[in-house]
């Protein structure tokens, strides 16, 4: 975290860790219980726009909402810092953490209407597995670099480019690889898993 005098809120390893403990807490009464609500009243593929899109909406926001707020004089340790902060972080940890679960619900009622059933469940959540894997290994000098060139950027007094480039580049992430495949999907694609028995006689989310 970069320190205050370089316009950062000078976060601990502590303090970061303590955020992403809380939103997972949350994280897990809502892939519990309010992502089997959301899919019984409007459909897995709805609920997965609707915990995407407003994601890629966040994700730009929150780093300038921040930086705006400390640059109007707030200290890091404010009420209004500290609710941008680890409200943006909850939003952002709920959104994303409810549509990936969404997507393995996708992948597995679909594998049980096809032949070998269990041997495309099993290959799917390995390549699910392999793909969070790969992830978290890209993600962190992935983000460093573009950290460094969002900050080398705002020095040199770009107008489009900023330390919230890291951000920027997720943002669009989420809607080229997340949003856009789920609005190309043929009409019936996928079973919408609101009530009853799946296409392939899986039990449906929340029964």
């Amino acid at each position: 975290s970069l320190p205050e005098s370089a316009g950062g809120q000078n976060w601990t390893p502590a303090e970061i860790g303590a955020s992403f403990a809380l939103a997972s807490m949350v994280l897990v009464p809502m892939c519990t219980v309010g992502l089997p609500f959301l899919v019984r009243k409007v459909g897995v593929v709805a609920a997965c726009l609707g915990c995407w899109t407003p994601a890629a909406l966040v994700v730009p926001l929150f780093p300038r909402a921040v930086q705006f707020l400390l640059n109007s004089g707030w200290g890091r340790r404010s009420w209004p810092v500290m609710l941008v902060t680890f409200g943006g972080q909850m939003a952002f940890s709920q959104m994303l953490g409810t549509g990936f679960v969404a997507v393995q619900m996708i992948l597995f009622d679909f594998a049980q209407g096809q032949p070998g059933a269990n041997t495309l469940m099993a290959t799917g959540t390995g390549w699910l597995t392999m793909a969070q894997g790969i992830g978290c290994a890209v993600a962190p000098p992935a983000i460093g670099m573009l950290a460094t060139l969002g900050q080398r950027a705002e020095a040199q007094g770009w107008a489009w480019v900023s330390r919230a480039l890291p951000f920027d580049v997720l943002a669009v992430g989420i809607l080229v690889f997340c949003v856009t495949p789920l609005l190309l999907l043929p009409a019936g694609a996928v079973p919408d898993l609101r009530s009853g028995r799946s296409a392939g006689g899986a039990t449906r989310v929340g029964e």
